[in-house]
């Protein structure tokens, strides 16, 4: 969702949750709650301050629930991506958050098309997939710099 900065799952008040990071200059709080709810994705809400909790509960009523505590992190973050050969590939929180939730069958054939990854990207992806034996290092939740880095350096070593 454009205005999206990232976003990490993990566990709070017993239930799997989405921590949500947002550019309020791209996207208020209320409409991320009300695209959220377009979509299927709350149940319920848990909101940070009186503020969002006023907002929220306009848009869910009682789905809008209080909270001050913290969200612990998933031990499995970014599942899907982690299960293909794309947890090879170096990225961003954010281009491996909006790839985890487009995981579907087919969309590693479409990357080039959505506009997720740089050209460069594409580049080691094509690389990665042609030798996925070669060595590869998970990069997920990995310094993007350092990950990148190691990657280039392995793909040279190829040709």
């Amino acid at each position: 969702m454009d205005g999206v900065v990232s976003s990490f799952s993990g566990f709070a008040m017993g239930r799997e949750v989405v921590q949500v990071e947002f550019d309020p200059k791209l996207l208020s709080y209320a409409q991320l709650v009300k695209k959220a709810k377009s979509a299927g994705c709350v149940a319920p809400v848990f909101t940070l301050g009186k503020t969002q909790q006023t907002i929220a509960a306009k848009i869910l009523g009682k789905k809008a629930i209080p909270f001050s505590g913290k969200v612990k992190p998933d031990k499995q973050p970014k599942f899907y991506v982690g299960r293909t050969l794309l947890r090879f590939l170096p990225m961003t929180e954010l281009q491996a958050g909006r790839i985890n939730a487009r995981i579907e069958s087919g969309i590693i054939k479409k990357l080039a098309k959505l506009s997720i990854l740089s050209p460069r990207q594409l580049t080691l992806w094509a690389q990665i997939q042609a030798k996925p034996e070669a060595g590869w290092e998970n990069a997920l939740g990995k310094n993007f710099v350092a990950a990148w880095k190691h990657a280039e350096e392995l793909a040279k070593s190829q040709h």
